[in-house]
């Protein structure tokens, strides 16, 4: 049992896909666009605490994100143009969807033929 366990657990983490330091701080400025505190920044960038720390601590001495007096945080005008331009660059790197490999154009078109054969 404890083998099937991990195994699931090893497999879920072979789907999730790394993520820059660039992509990390822009996922914690768009948490951040309204006050926010630090725990519901970790749960929507899927982030550790320690992580929280270091990454938030980048931000704040780069002008991109600030600490209310209650603690929780915002993002500032710079943080707000840096995620502009962070997605801006982000979307001009993606590949059309319909641009995928020769292998995975064959293979969705014979997932196709075999489903409509169902249908």
């Amino acid at each position: 049992m404890l083998k099937e366990v991990s195994s699931v657990f090893s497999h879920r983490r072979s789907l999730i896909k790394p993520r820059s330091m660039h992509a990390i701080v822009a996922e914690i400025l768009h948490v951040c666009e309204q006050k926010t505190k630090r725990t519901h920044v970790i749960y929507k960038a899927n982030l550790s605490h320690s992580m929280l720390q270091g990454y938030v601590e980048l931000a704040w001495q780069s002008g991109l994100l600030e600490e209310l007096p209650d603690r929780s945080l915002l993002i500032t005008e710079k943080g707000r143009a840096y995620l502009a331009h962070f997605t801006t660059a982000e979307k001009m790197l993606k590949l059309p969807s319909n641009s995928a490999a020769p292998e995975e154009q064959q293979q969705s078109s014979e997932t196709t033929q075999v489903v409509g054969a169902y249908t």
